[in-house]
């Protein structure tokens, strides 16, 4: 594990795990990290950490977990994340147009403020040149709490996996989809909910 840049973990040997850790972001001034924790071999796991993903408008993490084209049979398991006032573009992200493969992110408890309603707390969209293979993404609760937010997982055609049992937060009035561009994954008992409101099936768009 490598640490390049102030505040930024990197995953560069394979197998290697960050766990148990409570990783700030920028405090003070006007400071973005690009990402809190990137992964750049196969079989790491990020487990049981707390991430904030900003202190003000102008400290803050662009995203959190940044996966790239190496890193596959990933595990991000069982971690909490918030945000204060600054907007990250998400919580978990690919980078570059090839995905990684067998990526799976469960349990996690994400609550963050986004730079765009339809910002995906968890966003793979980096991989429209190669689409990543058999995804799990379940038992998650995501919430995009930024004002009329619709979407809380944004995805790329021809993504494979599965998508399911996941608790989904966003802001607009009547915003059913949540998940946009899914591409290939099957999607089961995915619940949208607002505020004060009972949740309702996720449907499916973009």
């Amino acid at each position: 594990m490598g640490s390049p840049t102030p505040s930024t973990f990197v995953l560069a040997a394979a197998n290697s795990s960050i766990e148990n850790v409570r990783i700030l972001c920028p405090q003070t001034g006007t400071t973005t990290n690009a990402a809190q924790v990137t992964v750049t071999a196969a079989g790491c796991m990020i487990r049981a950490n707390q991430f904030q993903g900003s202190s003000s408008a102008t400290a803050l993490a662009t995203t959190c977990i940044s996966l790239s084209a190496a890193a596959n049979d990933c595990q991000v398991l069982e971690n909490t994340g918030f945000t204060i006032t600054g907007t990250p573009t998400s919580w978990l992200s690919t980078t570059g147009t090839v995905a990684a493969s067998r990526v799976s992110i469960q349990r996690n408890l994400i609550r963050f403020l986004l730079s765009a309603t339809t910002g995906g707390v968890i966003d793979y969209t980096s991989g429209s040149g190669t689409a990543g293979v058999d995804w799990l993404i379940a038992d998650n609760n995501l919430s995009n709490l930024t004002a009329a937010s619709t979407v809380a997982i944004k995805g790329v055609a021809s993504t494979t996996g599965h998508v399911v049992f996941n608790f989904l937060e966003t802001l607009a009035a009547s915003a059913a989809t949540a998940i946009t561009t899914p591409g290939n994954v099957v999607m089961f008992q995915n619940q949208l909910a607002q505020q004060g409101k009972q949740g309702i099936a996720t449907t499916v768009g973009g």
